[in-house]
């Protein structure tokens, strides 16, 4: 088994969970989630209350599916999905790390959701995350997941896609 399959158990997932815990004690996630709609709360349970996976390719699923429901929770309009990942995340990466320019996050941002699509949808084998761009990759969906989370925990309201789109129509 591949060395980045694996997890050290001894250090890493006892940080990991630490973090968790007091990341959960600083926003008061449980009353935050109970505020939220129902239809918010997917990406928060997936990324904060489970366990670490120690299995790269189900990570990496992991941060995108709670990418994708925290990006893409509108439910009425399931056309343009890929366009909508992008376009949202960037504007909140945009928002959460202060940068002048969201196109940083583009690129990046449409490459994981393609890598997901790929996964998902096609009958190839495993990826092989040993690469240094599939190990970028990793970690930029680690990264921007932890930074969406953030900031939607900080600013409750762009928990709902349809406010996030209003925000941005604002502010052009």
């Amino acid at each position: 088994m591949p060395l980045t399959n694996r997890m050290n158990l001894s250090g890493r997932v006892a940080g990991e969970i630490e973090r968790r815990r007091s990341l959960r004690e600083k926003y008061n996630i449980g009353l935050f989630l109970l505020k939220l709609p129902t239809s918010s709360t997917p990406p928060f349970r997936v990324a904060v209350f489970s366990f670490p996976e120690p299995y790269t390719n189900d990570r990496f699923l992991d941060n995108v599916l709670a990418m994708e429901n925290l990006l893409v929770n509108d439910s009425q309009d399931h056309s343009n999905i890929s366009y909508k990942f992008v376009d949202r995340g960037c504007f909140l990466l945009k928002q959460a790390i202060q940068l002048e320019n969201a196109n940083v996050f583009a690129r990046s941002l449409r490459k994981i959701y393609s890598t997901r699509s790929e996964i998902v949808h096609s009958k190839k084998r495993p990826r092989d995350w040993d690469t240094d761009k599939s190990k970028k990759l990793l970690q930029d969906s680690d990264h921007y997941l932890r930074e969406l989370l953030r900031y939607v925990l900080e600013h409750p309201e762009f928990a709902d896609s349809i406010k996030v789109d209003k925000a941005k129509r604002d502010l052009y």
